[in-house]
């Protein structure tokens, strides 16, 4: 486990500014404590693993992209060689990505995303000052991709075993009165659109 700490290199009223990039194997609920004030964005490289809340466990394997609120409390249990790379932010711009995704209660889980890897694995090997810039235009380009992908790009991997996947739940919850497009995304951890697309295609 490597950790470097940018936390001297931003000011406090950056639109977005980055407080640490960490490449990890396990990440225990005291440790995740520790960033309790920032957003986390984790991309997995290798194995798999459990992203855990009060109140759920998401399943994590290469190319998942989790987005993880400030106050949060969670953990990440490593349940066969996982490994991943966290990167810790804030900022007004944080907040603004984070409710233009409708990340607002505690994490989302976005997978298929196993193109980014040639641009996030690089991240931990650079100078501070490089690193840093990196890591903005990181979060940036991990949201833009997840947005083209919502939308119902034909690159789209995993399509088919997703609609398998939220067609289970539907008729496993066809009976629950709550039932709709936003609801299917909290619990999926899917974007609204995303999901429309995956039934279009």
């Amino acid at each position: 486990m490597s950790e470097l700490d940018y936390g001297s290199e931003c000011a406090v009223f950056d639109s977005l500014g980055i407080s640490g990039i960490v490449y990890e194997t396990d990440c225990t609920p005291r440790r995740a404590q520790k960033s309790c004030l920032n957003y986390s964005m984790i991309y997995v490289t290798d194995g798999k693993g459990l992203l855990r809340t009060k109140s759920v466990a998401k399943e994590l394997f290469p190319g998942c992209v989790a987005v993880i609120v400030p106050s949060c409390d969670w953990s990440i249990e490593n349940i066969g060689g996982l490994k991943y790379i966290r990167i810790m932010y804030f900022g007004m711009e944080a907040k603004q990505l984070a409710n233009q995704f409708g990340i607002k209660r505690t994490i989302k889980l976005y997978p298929g995303m196993t193109d980014l890897a040639e641009l996030w694995n690089p991240c931990i090997q650079l100078p501070n000052n490089i690193a840093v810039l990196r890591c903005k235009g990181l979060i940036y380009y991990t949201f833009s991709e997840i947005e083209r992908l919502s939308v119902g790009s034909e690159s789209v991997k995993d399509a088919p075993d997703t609609a398998h996947k939220i067609k289970s739940f539907i008729d496993n919850n066809l009976t629950d009165s709550e039932l709709n497009l936003n609801y299917i995304s909290e619990k999926l951890s899917y974007h609204p659109n995303y999901i429309s697309s995956v039934f279009t295609e």
